[in-house]
């Protein structure tokens, strides 16, 4: 198993890239957005430099909240450029795997027509990953409708190239107090590509330490387990004292696991 962290976009990406060579983690989940780390404000010759000084693999995080399947055509298309952008970057960065949000906010929008507008934007992203030789994985959502498997299920059925990103402290936001990790799992198992660990009360998506919030990692391990996940791992835990001990913790419950 490799473990990652992201990088806060409120942080100076030089530093975040330091602190996560100089604990020797495996890899950056590198997230292109504001404030200070979108694809206009970065000299990201350096930061190829920098990544490979400090022997990091990358990740692609792209903006959670792009717009690409918007009902309205320009604002779609200029997220949709915006996104090619970044995919570009993750490319040139020796990226393999780029993630992606579900741009469900589409208000007066049936259910229906927004998934419609999804699997549509989706075709033409895989086509653009296609190109740079990336594979591209959609990301689970805390809120709004296509946050459950069975909302996300007609997404993966009419996008047989597209992979899944759990993001374990989502899970247990979407199922309001019931962790749903174990139901993705069961449901997207055999294209599950890459995992985000964080912990929260189960309200919001706090990015907690692990063990600070309500989440049962012996059951998120288990479930993992289950079905021989053994990939890339990002802690994005944004309290950086804390993030080492997230990291400690995990190991523990994985290697203490008798499954």
């Amino acid at each position: 198993m490799k473990i990652g962290m992201m990088n806060d976009p409120v942080n100076n990406l030089f530093e975040e890239i330091k602190f996560a060579g100089k604990y020797q983690f495996d890899f950056l989940d590198l997230t292109i957005e504001p404030p200070r780390c979108q694809v206009e404000d970065v000299d990201w010759d350096r930061v190829q430099t920098f990544i490979r000084q400090h022997r990091l693999g990358v990740i692609g995080h792209t903006n959670p909240i792009l717009p690409w399947a918007s009902p309205i055509i320009s604002l779609k298309e200029a997220a949709l450029t915006e996104l090619e952008k970044q995919l570009a970057l993750f490319h040139r960065l020796g990226a393999q795997y780029v993630n992606l949000h579900a741009h469900w906010y589409q208000p007066h929008s049936p259910p229906r027509e927004i998934g419609e507008r999804i699997i549509a934007s989706l075709h033409r992203l895989l086509k653009i990953t296609n190109k740079f030789g990336l594979r591209l994985m959609l990301e689970n959502q805390a809120s709004g409708f296509f946050n459950t498997p069975d909302r996300l299920q007609p997404i993966f059925s009419r996008c047989p190239q597209l992979l899944f990103h759990l993001d374990v402290g989502h899970a247990q936001v979407a199922g309001k107090g019931r962790s749903l990790t174990a139901d993705f799992i069961r449901r997207f198992g055999k294209r599950l590509t890459h995992v985000h660990l964080s912990d929260n009360r189960g309200v919001t998506d706090d990015h907690l330490a692990l063990g600070e919030g309500m989440i049962d990692w012996k059951m998120t391990v288990e479930a993992l387990k289950k079905t021989r996940y053994d990939g890339t791992v990002t802690l994005e835990v944004w309290n950086r004292a804390k993030l080492n001990r997230s990291r400690c913790r995990w190991l523990e419950l994985w290697e203490n696991s008798g499954m």
